[in-house]
């Protein structure tokens, strides 16, 4: 699974798109007949040239094992999806529970469209598409799991940075929400407020107000001193 893994990422991710255009402009297959090693070898630094050379033949004989066609490398993706995904009771795909871990790790490269609409493309004559309305990131087939997080409370430990690969989305998220949180981050902008006090001309400025002003004047602004509450009251608004 791993080696059909790093297959697909090279071949979908690593690998110059200027080449693909090429090969499907001239119906040429350059990148899995000749030179796979060399196109991949600057990106992929986790393979020597030596192991680029095998996955090579790997990605030809789980292709066609004749002279192979640029679209040939998308049987590498039915091999896949096979293992990875599985139809709910609703026709929509979901990921299979114990191969979750290389879905994620495959779709947050590819994206999820590129593998769920081949993955339901491929069979439509048996099961036709009654919906193309699947979530934006599907979920899992263990129901025990699911019916534990359809509850009104669950208990999640997670570490920010640990829990998000795209971290930067997730602080965009909460530096353009920063506002109107007071429920939610009460107990850290009173600790804040004691500790984080910046004094400039005997006014002092809280953590609340700090992290409005961060949000919400660009960087090229000098502020001369802490905003009055008034000052406040416009943020907030």
């Amino acid at each position: 699974m791993d080696l059909l893994q790093s297959a697909i990422r090279t071949l979908f991710y690593d690998v110059n798109i200027e080449r693909i255009f090429q090969d499907i402009k001239n119906d040429s297959c350059t990148f899995l007949k000749c030179d796979f090693a060399s196109l991949s070898a600057w990106t992929t630094q986790t393979f020597t040239r030596s192991e680029l050379a095998l996955l090579q033949s790997y990605i030809v004989q789980n292709t066609i094992e004749v002279t192979p066609k640029w679209h040939h490398s998308m049987r590498l993706l039915d091999l896949f999806i096979k293992r990875c995904l599985e139809r709910n009771n609703i026709n929509l795909p979901v990921v299979k529970f114990d191969k979750l871990q290389y879905w994620r790790s495959l779709s947050l490269l590819l994206g999820e469209d590129l593998l769920t609409t081949y993955f339901l493309a491929s069979n439509v004559k048996d099961n036709p598409i009654n919906s193309c309305d699947w979530p934006n990131i599907i979920g899992h087939n263990e129901e025990i799991i699911n019916n534990v997080l359809k509850k009104s409370l669950c208990d999640v430990h997670a570490h920010l940075k640990a829990s998000a690969d795209i971290f930067e989305l997730t602080w965009l998220d909460f530096m353009n929400i920063a506002i109107n949180r007071d429920e939610s981050y009460r107990s850290v902008q009173n600790l804040a407020d004691v500790n984080l006090q910046s004094k400039r001309e005997e006014k002092n400025c809280s953590f609340r107000r700090m992290v409005q002003i961060a949000v919400q004047v660009p960087k090229r602004s000098a502020i001369k001193e802490c905003p009055s509450p008034r000052d406040a009251d416009v943020l907030d608004a």
